[in-house]
């Protein structure tokens, strides 16, 4: 690894200019609506909408395909026709990350985010043995190669139709799945070490950097760099 790799420069703010679209979901209805987060921060996001959100109402903004955070609506503003803006400011919320839950006393020091799987269905790796064998196949070895025709084996199935299998049951495709576990696991040692970006990709399973840039991305709609700054602010 090269000494002036860009994504490894140093990190000297906690808040970014970004201009992604978001889903802005209600906590206490269904109301959902989408929006553009135009900056954000460890502590609280500014967004736009073209609806009105009342002053302490909890929102989840939801960026890419799993990333989401938890936030209480502090201040609002018109910005004459161009829609209305609010500061949300992050609540202390339990973090979760891949299938796995947990909360201590430093959640107030650390950017609480949530990773989920659209329509997984967590409960077959418990229901169906030949799942529970994936799973803690792939929890073990998520790190090195894991090819469907591996993890086909281990369930005891031809490899078309453990795919059928899979996606009927987890209601995911194995390869979302896979990919859902390691970007989990790369939010979580972002998140509690000083790892390099690229240290980071490969020791989550990824082979190349520019994959799991690219897999980042779409999971969180963020650079692995900025996440790192987010959620490690020199």
């Amino acid at each position: 690894m090269s000494q002036n790799d860009p994504m490894d420069e140093r990190r000297t703010t906690e808040r970014f200019d970004v201009d992604l679209e978001a889903e802005i979901r209600s906590c206490d209805g269904d109301s959902k609506q989408t929006g553009v987060v135009k900056n954000i921060g460890k502590g609280g996001a500014f967004f736009l909408t073209d609806e009105t959100l009342k002053i302490g109402e909890r929102v989840e903004i939801r960026l890419g395909s799993g990333l989401s955070f938890i936030g209480e609506v502090l201040r609002s503003s018109d910005l004459n026709g161009l829609g209305h803006g609010f500061a949300v400011k992050f609540l202390e919320k339990r973090v979760l990350a891949g299938d796995e839950s947990r909360m201590d006393n430093t959640a107030a020091q650390r950017l609480v985010y949530q990773l989920e799987l659209k329509s997984f269905n967590g409960n077959a790796f418990e229901y169906y043995p030949q799942l529970a064998r994936v799973h803690d196949y792939v929890r073990e070895n998520y790190t090195e190669t894991v090819t469907l025709e591996q993890v086909a084996r281990v369930a005891a199935m031809e490899k078309t139709y453990f795919s059928f299998f899979f996606r009927q049951k987890v209601r995911t495709t194995f390869s979302s799945w896979l990919q859902y576990v390691r970007i989990a696991s790369a939010l979580q040692m972002m998140e509690s070490s000083d790892h390099t970006i690229t240290d980071v990709a490969y020791s989550v399973g990824f082979n190349e950097l520019s994959a799991f840039q690219k897999a980042f991305k779409k999971w969180t709609s963020l650079t692995p760099r900025v996440f790192k700054k987010l959620a490690r602010p020199a």
